[in-house]
């Protein structure tokens, strides 16, 4: 967050970006002084979840603006916008006919949040799937975000939740297609920053594609062995209930990555490595310390 650094973060972060004549961050830059946590808020659809928001956050930053520099973890925000079809896909429901009618993810969802965090003053990253921008409301909503300064990064063309299992070309054609979109809908000539996968299931040869693509970062990681767990024993109960779900899963190791920021070397995707063997920065979904259960919307709201 520009606007919440000091003068004392490096000039790569307080830009947003790097130029190539610019040294590469150490490990120690990147996890200590700008992204140490990811905090993902899925919609804010929910009464319960919105008012934890706004009981616990704007105090928060109101009371403690000064803590937001590079001494001082701070937080990043970050929104996955998956319309409704994709939850459905993820419970092995079959999808709504909708008739074109924009979905509420946008109208309702988006709206929302662009409003509270318009009011704090805080940038946020949108996680955007390519195909749902084909709506001239969705496409509304998300340019909106980008001209009051909120990140607009890639979450694929059509959310594969298999995305692993797909082709290298595929996985290429996927990325891609999303940014090509992106650019058109917000009308800028630079590819987006950042990618997030469907599902947090990210393997090597995604990783390989978005270091390819130039992107600055991958937020697709989630550090924990409980919602692992959690996840490979509902899906066993959705096959055994006769309406399996089209998620999937990732190598176990994956849910020991570590928690802080960190280069990543897309071979070996949960181990840091030094800034001269990556240009790709891998940021962790936020987990508790200890158990490691997850800081995400469906978990907050539970």
């Amino acid at each position: 967050n520009p606007r919440l650094l000091d003068r004392r973060t490096p000039d790569f972060l307080r830009r947003g970006y790097r130029t190539r004549s610019e040294p590469k961050p150490t490990n120690e830059d990147v996890g200590k002084q700008g992204l140490p946590k990811i905090v993902t808020l899925l919609f804010v659809f929910s009464p319960k979840l919105k008012f934890l928001i706004n009981r616990f956050l704007p105090p928060m930053v109101k009371t403690n603006r000064h803590l937001f520099s590079p001494t001082v973890p701070t937080c990043c925000v970050t929104i996955d916008i998956d319309t409704t079809d994709y939850y459905r896909d993820i419970h092995g429901l079959d999808r709504a006919d909708r008739s074109g009618a924009p979905d509420p993810a946008f109208t309702i969802g988006v709206r929302r949040c662009l409003s509270f965090f318009n009011d704090l003053d805080i940038p946020v990253t949108l996680f955007v799937i390519g195909e749902t921008l084909g709506k001239v409301r969705h496409q509304y909503y998300v340019e909106r975000a980008h001209k009051n300064g909120h990140e607009i990064a890639n979450h694929t063309w059509s959310h594969p939740y298999n995305l692993t299992d797909l082709s290298p070309r595929r996985q290429l054609q996927e990325l891609k297609r999303a940014d090509e979109q992106i650019q058109e809908t917000i009308e800028s000539d630079d590819i987006p920053r950042g990618f997030r996968a469907p599902g947090y299931n990210v393997g090597a040869e995604t990783l390989h594609i978005c270091t390819e693509l130039g992107y600055d970062y991958d937020s697709s990681i989630l550090p924990s062995p409980p919602y692992y767990l959690a996840k490979q024993l509902i899906m066993l109960f959705q096959e055994w209930a006769g309406r399996p779900s089209r998620s999937a899963t990732v190598p176990i190791r994956n849910a020991f990555s570590p928690k802080p920021p960190y280069y990543v070397d897309p071979s070996e995707i949960w181990k840091p490595v030094a800034p001269e063997h990556s240009q790709l920065i891998e940021i962790p979904m936020a987990v508790t310390p200890g158990l490691r259960v997850p800081v995400i919307g469906t978990s907050l709201h539970l």
